[in-house]
């Protein structure tokens, strides 16, 4: 099956960007693979040499993180859809982990949540209550996990998704311009009857939310530059 794995952003921010697909590099490689990604511009921008192939598309501003991903989801090429976030990083073996329930054909769905490095006090903070993803919390504290694995959450941030899932449970809601897109699709998704599968050991590294005026901004739906 082929994989596209998906991020989007805005402003491109070489450094965090290069991070993140030079810990991509070892896991595509034997893998039917691309990375797909998204930027909310008008105006085309050259990317400069990166550590690994992307496919680099543009969509309208300002139309709200659910419209993104669905653009995402629109263009991407692959039967397994990922989303990881710009300003997260991998260890190896991570795609494999995350893409492992998929061997089952009835898994439509597969999420894990992050580990956050040691920031400021503020950072700490935020992490501590669980954003993002989990954050110094964990995953299993913020969000039931049963038994067998499965859990009620779909962490977007980092998460593998087969295409068919789509036609069940349709895209992501577009009138939700301010995130929460995520517990909006989870529950649309609980009420489809399908499970998500949960994989501790398929957590992405993401930076803590440092910054106050980045928090409010991402609660009001605007750009996550400012962390």
């Amino acid at each position: 099956m082929k994989i596209s794995i998906v991020v989007i952003f805005d402003v491109f921010r070489e450094k965090k960007i290069n991070r993140l697909l030079s810990s991509l590099k070892s896991e595509v490689q034997d893998l039917d693979c691309e990375v797909l990604f998204v930027q909310e511009s008008i105006k085309p921008f050259n990317l400069p040499t990166l550590p690994i192939k992307v496919r680099h598309i543009f969509i309208e501003e300002k139309k709200g993180i659910s419209f993104n991903r669905n653009q995402g989801i629109k263009n991407a090429k692959g039967d397994i859809i990922v989303f990881i976030d710009d300003d997260c990083w991998v260890k190896e073996g991570w795609l494999k982990s995350l893409i492992a329930p998929l061997d089952n054909p009835e898994t439509l769905a597969v999420t894990s949540g992050t580990k956050i490095p040691r920031s400021n006090f503020l950072g700490n903070c935020i992490s501590a209550l669980g954003f993002p993803g989990g954050g110094s919390l964990g995953f299993e504290k913020v969000w039931h996990v049963s038994k067998n694995g499965f859990t009620n959450h779909l962490t977007v941030g980092n998460c593998a998704l087969r295409r068919t899932i789509f036609n069940s449970a349709g895209l992501f809601d577009e009138t939700m311009k301010s995130g929460a897109e995520d517990a909006e699709f989870s529950h649309r998704l609980e009420k489809a009857g399908i499970p998500i599968k949960y994989v501790p050991q398929a957590y992405a590294y993401h930076e803590a939310r440092s910054r106050l005026l980045g928090l409010i901004k991402e609660q009001q739906g605007e750009s996550q530059n400012n962390w």
